[in-house]
């Protein structure tokens, strides 16, 4: 009889620990928040097997059974307020720790980064907090094009903007500042965007319909002239208009995807000066159908495909 009630409180103190465990992983809480956790429930059992099992004397029995009383009525509260939790500032350390290992500039990645990388992947991805879901899918997809050192510009250009919104947001005066006038980081990214797009339709298959749609894109660009943007976009309509008049539906992709550097020395220089770090784009004003493409490439993500 002793035996069964054992097992009882047992599996009772397991659901309760299944339960606990669920709210913590929502709370992200810091691991000496599950041990300490893991400990007083452990505790509590173990407080009820010498009340059980040990027949005297009874002041031992007694004693136990108020200690295993006292341990399980301690609230989860007190145990997150003694463990800790993961802070919004700690979440956002792990990301810039990544991005240090991204910036080293080795490709492929040493054996020892990725496996770091996959490690900081793996704590944001273990993070349970509705309010910062778009965070974290956002400093994923990045951490993930990190690791596969493939990129998609017009994605990362995306996620980069919005990124920073969501610092700012989260963050407040601790959330790196944007460097550029609002207006200024704008134009910067509309420019950006219709030079990825054009990289993106140089890509595809070639078709009637692509070149079209290429051409429009190239037409595009003549509105972002400026002194400082001139002699790229020159160089970039005058790379486009080649590859339209030397090839015909079915060839090659755009033969500038190799890097901006193909594009001739000005032209490189000039892109460096607009975009000397991807960074200048932050406070950025995203229109609805960036949004719109945004949203789409987090949810066909493979981590959120499956859930969608």
């Amino acid at each position: 009889m002793t035996t069964w009630l054992l097992v009882l409180c047992a599996g009772v103190l397991a659901i309760q620990w299944l339960i606990e465990f669920g709210d913590l992983r929502r709370l992200h809480a810091r691991p000496w928040t599950y041990m300490a956790n893991a400990v007083r429930l452990g505790g509590c059992i173990t407080m009820l097997g010498v009340a059980v099992l040990v027949p005297d004397p009874l002041s031992v029995r007694v004693a136990a059974s108020a200690a295993a009383v006292a341990l399980f009525l301690i609230p989860l509260r007190l145990v997150v307020r003694a463990g800790g939790v993961e802070s919004v500032r700690e979440i956002y350390g792990w990301y810039v720790a990544a991005a240090r290992l991204k910036d080293k500039g080795n490709a492929p990645l040493p054996a020892d980064d990725e496996l770091e990388l996959r490690q900081i992947r793996s704590r944001l991805r273990a993070v349970r907090d509705p309010r910062l879901t778009e965070w974290i899918d956002l400093m994923v997809a990045n951490v993930d094009d990190w690791i596969r050192v493939t990129y998609w510009p017009l994605g990362l250009g995306l996620r980069l903007i919005r990124l920073h919104e969501l610092d700012v947001e989260l963050l407040g005066t601790d959330a790196p500042r944007a460097e550029l006038s609002s207006d200024e980081a704008t134009f910067r990214w509309r420019l950006f965007r219709v030079f990825a797009r054009m990289r993106d339709c140089g890509g595809a298959t070639r078709t009637a319909e692509t070149e079209d749609y290429f051409r429009s894109l190239s037409r595009q660009l003549d509105g972002f002239r400026r002194p400082d943007t001139e002699s790229f976009i020159d160089a970039v309509q005058g790379s486009a208009r080649s590859w339209l008049s030397e090839g015909s539906p079915g060839s090659g992709p755009w033969g500038q995807l190799e890097g901006i550097s193909a594009l001739g020395p000005a032209a490189d220089a000039a892109y460096w000066s607009i975009w000397p770090y991807l960074q200048v784009m932050w406070g950025a004003e995203l229109d609805e159908e960036d949004r719109a493409l945004l949203a789409n490439s987090l949810a066909t993500h493979p981590d959120n495909a499956g859930a969608a």
